[in-house]
């Protein structure tokens, strides 16, 4: 019985162990009689012979990307039943492209509503403070502990924190604290100002209550002595978002859980450190959540998209790899800096070294042409101003322009020629 671990730095601690462990990745040579002793054992890849490989030429990376959600969509319109894996090697950067086409192919009712489960996961996930509750505490936290402009206390009231009241009615209400939107007040003064609001609708002054309640309540729990930071923030969460909003589905619960185990996190910290205000506080938890990436739980998702040159580990009917150019493909040497330099070559770590990526690079290459029938490479043609040549590890198979596949709007539009075929022009 095996137990296939991945990533590089993965070890098995258990010599003991019965098991044989194999290792999706490269053993530096020095390293190998260490990982011998402990049961551990290269994965041997080899390209299959019967893989179709092709590769695309497309005008940009985002082209590239734009490309990659437009196969996925087709493969999974063939087959319904499909699994399928994307390598974007600069996930980070293009997080917000990979979303927004991945979404606009597979998932459009996001535009709709921006908390709409996927059909796809990106690997890694993103930080705890971009999801949808989380955002919403820190907004209301901000707002308690700064002195603040009647800008940022209209788009409170037309944010998410009160989506379950009416929404014409906040929009009235904001829009007559926007006749003076440089003003700048306390929480306690604007809550003052909030109670005397009056808009021409008779029942916008139940809304009006029912957002001064809440602000209130919040108040009086940030201002309690007595008690730390993270035990006001925790109670201030709890009764300015997460009771207004059934936890319905799993991806709810996990975040919920994910903030509450912050909040701890930050409760030691507080208590290790000299005593902050408010507003300091406040935006070290906002740190924390920044730096801290969640990735929940979702089952298997049909499109996986991930920056990891990990060994697959499953069979996938497709693979569609991104980032194919000759300077990013192998990637460049990049020694750790807090690490010798010549420790590191003798390591054999291949960061180190322009060999060590390139046999990473051709290592990667087999283990993605064995796990799948159906494999896609691309590269960029031009990146802004500078033109860019395809990998030289892409030699072996002929590169085939293609141009940047339709967007789901325009497809729309041409689905429906009453639509404008282009935006009015500004008069």
């Amino acid at each position: 019985q095996g137990e296939l671990l991945l990533g590089g730095s993965l070890l098995a601690s258990n010599a003991q162990s019965s098991q044989q462990t194999y290792l999706g990745g490269l053993i530096p040579p020095l390293l190998r009689d260490l990982f011998a002793t402990q049961g551990v054992t290269a994965l041997q890849s080899v390209a299959i012979s019967d893989v179709r490989v092709t590769h695309h030429r497309l005008p940009t990376p985002a082209d590239e990307i734009a490309a990659a959600a437009y196969w996925a969509r087709a493969r999974l319109e063939q087959n319904s039943e499909a699994r399928l894996y994307v390598f974007v090697p600069s996930l980070e950067a293009r997080r917000a492209d990979v979303e927004r086409h991945f979404s606009s192919q597979l998932t459009p009712s996001r535009w709709r509503d921006p908390n709409a489960e996927t059909l796809f996961d990106i690997e890694g996930g993103r930080p705890l403070s971009e999801y949808s509750e989380p955002r919403q505490v820190l907004q209301v936290l901000r707002w308690l502990a700064a002195y603040e402009e009647a800008e940022v206390v209209a788009r409170l009231l037309e944010g998410e924190v009160f989506d379950d009241l009416s929404m014409s009615s906040r929009a009235r209400l904001a829009a007559l604290l926007r006749r003076d939107p440089f003003e700048r007040r306390s929480a306690s003064a604007w809550l003052a100002v909030l109670v005397q609001l009056r808009t021409p609708i008779a029942s916008d002054a139940g809304v009006t209550r029912a957002i001064v309640q809440r602000l209130e309540r919040a108040q009086a729990e940030f201002e309690r002595s007595g008690q730390g930071w993270a035990e006001r923030f925790a109670v201030i969460a709890q009764q300015a978002v997460f009771e207004h909003r059934p936890a319905r589905d799993s991806t709810t619960r996990q975040i919920r859980e994910q903030w509450r185990e912050l909040i701890q996190v930050f409760g030691e910290i507080e208590r290790s450190r000299s005593a902050a205000n408010g507003q300091q506080s406040v935006g070290l938890l906002a740190s924390l959540a920044q730096r801290e990436f969640v990735a929940p739980s979702r089952g298997e998702l049909p499109v996986t998209i991930t920056r990891s040159l990990d060994h697959p580990a499953v069979r996938y009917d497709g693979i569609y790899v991104c980032g194919m150019q000759a300077d990013a493909w192998p990637s460049p040497a990049r020694a750790d800096p807090f690490m010798p330099y010549l420790l590191q070559r003798a390591l054999g770590i291949p960061e180190s070294s322009a060999l060590g990526q390139s046999q990473r690079a051709q290592l990667a290459m087999r283990q993605w042409a064995e796990s799948t029938p159906d494999l896609h490479y691309s590269s960029a043609l031009r990146d802004g101003e500078t033109e860019l040549q395809p990998s030289p590890l892409l030699r072996p198979y002929d590169g085939q322009s293609a141009s940047p596949p339709i967007s789901f709007a325009r497809a729309r539009r041409d689905a429906d020629p009453r639509r404008p075929s282009s935006e009015p022009a500004d008069t």
